[in-house]
């Protein structure tokens, strides 16, 4: 359920939703790390990518991004 003042910010994560294709995402990034958290609740997968490196580029558009790409393909 949305927290806050905009439909798409839950507590700590992210929400993005077209009825039941909920995607709930959470970035995390600092000094020498990346991580990123992806979930749908309503398909029944999701997934946790941490990183020991901070590639210094938004995570979907390094390392963390392509895996992300390769679950969602097995998903589809």
């Amino acid at each position: 359920m949305p927290q806050g003042c905009k439909p798409w910010s839950g507590l700590g994560v992210f929400l993005d939703t077209v009825e039941t294709n909920l995607e709930m995402t959470s970035f995390g990034w600092g000094q020498g790390y990346q991580c990123m958290l992806l979930g749908y609740p309503y398909r029944g997968f999701g997934a946790i990518v941490m990183t020991n490196t901070d590639t210094g580029v938004h995570q979907l558009e390094g390392f963390i991004g392509e895996a992300v790409a390769m679950i969602l393909c097995q998903n589809d």
